[in-house]
Order: structure tokens, then sequence, then C-alpha cells
């Protein structure tokens, strides 16, 4: 007997130009960055319907935190990054990387307590730890434009592209900038 061939379940409006998406642990959740609207959407999966909360401009990362009830969102634009509440859906607090940071990635430690963000725009070429409990940057570490960013398997490093040149660099999440 022949497999049934992949059909589409739902399709959701969300914001203009959505650039990256990313899905809560127990798979209830979507988030999208609508980098050409200035919010994310979110998503309830199970109904297909979305709420729309506004962010700072171009947002073009998300990451959802380990219990998947916070979002972080990259505003490239804006040099920021918004810690969203997957419950309220609500904006509870937005984090200024100064002129220029361009942010355009970011990952949450596996416990949740700490978020890293790729910083590689006019001259600004790290990689940010924030710390979840005050929501500041306590650590950074130089890196060549850094891009994308991924978690190992077990948390111990974070691995980064390094745009317009051809290598990967990691780094150990528990000793950042040490």
């Amino acid at each position: 007997q022949a497999a049934s061939e992949p059909s589409v379940a739902a399709t959701v409006t969300v914001g203009t130009n959505p650039n990256s998406v990313a899905i809560t642990p127990d798979g209830t959740k979507a988030v999208v960055a609508n980098y050409g609207s200035a919010s994310v959407s979110i998503i309830d999966i199970a109904s297909a319907t979305s709420s729309t909360v506004s962010v700072g401009a171009s947002p073009i990362a998300v990451a959802i935190s380990p219990d998947g009830t916070e979002a972080l969102v990259c505003n490239f634009v804006s040099n920021s990054v918004s810690r969203i509440s997957l419950i309220n859906n609500t904006v509870l607090d937005t984090l200024s990387l100064g002129g220029g940071a361009r942010p355009a990635s970011v990952i949450y430690s596996l416990d949740g307590t700490k978020a890293f963000v790729s910083e590689g725009g006019l001259g600004i070429n790290l990689i940010a730890q924030i710390t979840m409990s005050s929501f500041t940057v306590t650590d950074s570490l130089s890196a060549t434009l850094p891009n994308s960013l991924v978690l190992s398997p077990n948390g111990d490093r974070a691995y980064t592209t390094a745009a317009v040149s051809s290598y990967v660099t990691y780094f150990s999440t528990s000793t950042l900038g040490s």
C-alpha cells in the first residue's frame, strides 16, 4: 500500500515578511517573527488562530524558553531583544543592546537561566550572554560576524556561523568570555 501524500494541515495569517518560527516544547504554540511589521504572531496550533504582539523594528529571530512560558525576539534594526510572555501574549521587557548591535539570532541555555544573542553589525562582533533573572547582559565573547546560533544537545557548547566567511565558531556556555 502506498504511503499517503503529505498535505497542508492549516494556513495561518501572520504579519508581513515572516522570518523565523519556533515551537513551544509542548507543541501547542508557534511564535513567528514578522520582520516587515515589527511584530510577532503567536499561533495556537490546535485552533490555527493567532494573536499579534508588537515588538521592535525588524524582528528577525525567535527562541522559546525551555519551559515554554516565554519567548525572546531579536529586533534587528532596533538593536534590542524583546522578552514575551506566552501565557499573556504580552511584552514583559525589552533589552537595548546599543547602537549598531544588529542582533541576528538567539538561543536559551538548557535550564533557561541564560540566553545568548549574536550581534554582528556595524563594528560590533560578539556573542552577548543575557542572565534571565535580571534580563541584563552579563558577559560577552568576541566573534567575527556572528550570525545563527545553535546549542549542542547537552547544552555545554553553542555554535555560530560567521557571516561572509568560511567557518563556524563554538564556545562554552558555562565559561563564556572567561
